[in-house]
């Protein structure tokens, strides 16, 4: 089957930023399936906050699959205008791409965002491709999870159209996958439906990767001149972007705490850019355990997980985060998960035995937990086993790829019926319509 899919947030094949997650991954398992494949992204990218290069007419990455890039403007804030334009501004020209190509049998969109994902349940109404919005993220809920709280009201009106098109896409979908079972019942409650066999939910899946030699030498010797022998230090780092949801604010203040409770104890590696990052250096000054070096690469993040005894994964009260792409990095490192974060991880993490859940923001539990395990070698060792088996059984991409490629095979067979009978969901209940009718061929 000829198979497109669009995303906005992933790093590419097309430069130096080309780790390989979710969308490359999976175009990987449907081109080793014997399906066409092409990844739709805009020629901005979020991550470098740069214009990609445009790959050569017809290149092949990967597997054997294509990457078209969508002419976008840029920006430089993560929040704001600019940014809400970009996105607009691909959705729209997305469709004309779409156009211009063969039918494709299924589309699968990422959200975020939902002008995007409209965009591919538009061109699909009238036709037989199948669509599937698979859900990342929570938007644009996220937006109001920042706002201020007396502010919140005024942002939900402003947000109002961006949540019409979230519904509107989920709605019109022929099927809905999700990271995590909650952002599947998020995802069905938008859409206005109960689940389908053609829902389903599929973890952020992860491949430990292989790195040269000399790669990984020159990424040891990396961190030995950052941060000297480790010694008996207990190393606890952080891998992501320095987002408002992220509260490394209380990771910093626990440091201070420990440093003067146990001098050189603890270290603190937070890697990673973004809009706090400046500020988080600020408030790191004097504080000798903790080192931001900014981005750091695939070979120096193997390195120093190598060298740390937990991975952190600090959010603030209310994040909207369910099973975010890190700690699953985390656990194929054998490391334990420290999480402020309720929900699914914090299930996950009581039930497997594979790190602790602390309240967010109270620097007491967090201190108390890395002292603990800072003074108990055998249960460090307990809690890293335990991460790896969850690892292979749960978040293996080698796993999870193959098997979501067997689900989008069965949504693209049981969809060939027709076509939609109706291009969009209209009047009061708009978005929120019942699992669209599709005509049977012939009639």
């Amino acid at each position: 089957m000829k198979v497109s899919i669009v995303f906005v947030g992933e790093s590419l094949p097309t430069g130096r930023l080309n780790r390989v997650w979710r969308y490359g991954y999976l175009a990987d398992a449907l081109v080793a399936a014997g399906h066409e494949v092409i990844r739709w992204a805009p020629s901005f990218s979020h991550v470098t906050k740069r214009q990609r290069p445009a790959p050569p007419a017809g290149t092949r990455f990967g597997n054997g699959y294509e990457v078209r890039l969508v002419p976008t403007s840029g920006y430089r804030s993560h929040v704001g205008p600019r940014r809400w334009w970009a996105y607009r501004q691909f959705a729209h020209r997305l469709a004309g791409c779409l156009a211009s190509i063969e039918q494709p049998d299924l589309i699968l969109g990422g959200l975020p965002t939902p002008e995007a994902c409209r965009t591919i349940t538009r061109y699909a109404a009238g036709r037989t491709t199948a669509t599937v919005v698979d859900i990342r993220d929570l938007w644009p809920d996220v937006y109001l999870d920042v706002a201020p709280p007396l502010l919140r009201p005024i942002w939900s009106r402003v947000l109002g159209p961006a949540f019409r098109r979230t519904r509107q896409a989920l709605a019109r979908a022929t099927s809905i996958c999700a990271i995590s079972r909650r952002y599947l019942e998020w995802g069905l409650e938008h859409a206005g439906r109960t689940a389908t066999p053609m829902d389903s939910v599929f973890h952020i899946g992860y491949r430990r990767p292989a790195y040269s030699p000399e790669e990984l030498r020159d990424a040891d010797s990396f961190w030995e001149q950052r941060l000297g022998p480790g010694g008996d230090t207990f190393t606890c780092c952080y891998i992501g972007t320095m987002s408002r949801q992220c509260d490394l604010p209380s990771v910093i203040a626990a440091a201070r705490v420990l440093e003067k409770r146990r001098p050189g104890r603890f270290r603190f590696v937070l890697c990673g850019n973004g809009v706090q990052l400046d500020r988080l250096r600020a408030e790191a000054a004097g504080v000798d355990s903790v080192d931001l070096p900014g981005w750091i690469d695939g070979a120096r993040i193997q390195a120093l997980m190598a060298r740390a005894h937990v991975g952190l994964a600090p959010y603030v009260a209310g994040a909207l985060m369910s099973l975010p792409n890190k700690p699953t990095e985390y656990l194929s490192a054998g490391l334990p998960v420290i999480s402020s974060l309720v929900g699914e991880l914090r299930d996950l993490i009581d039930a497997e035995g594979c790190g602790y859940s602390y309240t967010p923001a109270s620097i007491g539990e967090l201190t108390a937990i890395l002292e603990r395990l800072a003074s108990d070698p055998e249960m460090q060792r307990s809690q890293s086993a335990a991460a790896g088996a969850l690892f292979e059984r749960r978040f293996d991409a080698d796993r999870i790829y193959p098997s979501m490629v067997r689900h989008l095979e069965n949504v693209v067979e049981a969809s060939c019926q027709g076509p939609l009978l109706d291009a969009e969901p209209s009047g009061p209940g708009a978005g929120r319509s019942p699992h669209p009718t599709r005509a049977r061929k012939g009639s």
